[in-house]
């Protein structure tokens, strides 16, 4: 029995997803903080709109950041310097510029410099797929 962090609800581990965790080249499994239900509660709310995705942005800069989770390297030395606020005034803007062309779920944030951290006048938006090109270019270039 694992107790829901969303409705404090006690529930078997069968009704919690689990999530993949990779650390010192180790993979493991382990149930997520909050049940089945209440994730899709939170995700289909989340999902929706420009806010949403925004929001969703700034949860993969604060994983990816300081490679918290210990499953990018190269991120280790890479830090967040903006608040939420901050972000989110330069995402939603730029997020509506960008849904006016391209499907809001492609966006995707790049650092324009990647030897610099995420920090305003370092970001930019990009495809999913430019960004994953841009990141091995990137790479390649080291």
């Amino acid at each position: 029995m694992k107790k829901c962090v969303k409705c404090a609800k006690f529930k078997p581990l069968t009704e919690y997803s689990t999530v993949k965790k990779e650390y010192k080249g180790k993979t493991y499994e382990t149930p997520r903080s909050e049940c089945k239900l209440c994730r899709a509660i939170r995700v289909k709310s989340f999902r929706g709109g420009i806010k949403g995705k925004a929001l969703q942005m700034w949860d993969g800069i604060n994983r990816r950041a300081e490679d918290k989770e210990g499953t990018r390297p190269s991120y280790i030395h890479v830090k967040n310097l903006l608040t939420k606020e901050e972000f989110l005034q330069w995402a939603i803007p730029e997020l509506n510029k960008w849904s006016e062309k391209y499907n809001l779920s492609n966006a995707s944030v790049d650092r324009i410099n990647p030897e610099k951290h995420y920090e305003l006048g370092n970001l930019q938006l990009l495809s999913h797929s430019e960004n994953v090109k841009k990141s091995w270019r990137d790479r390649q270039d080291r």
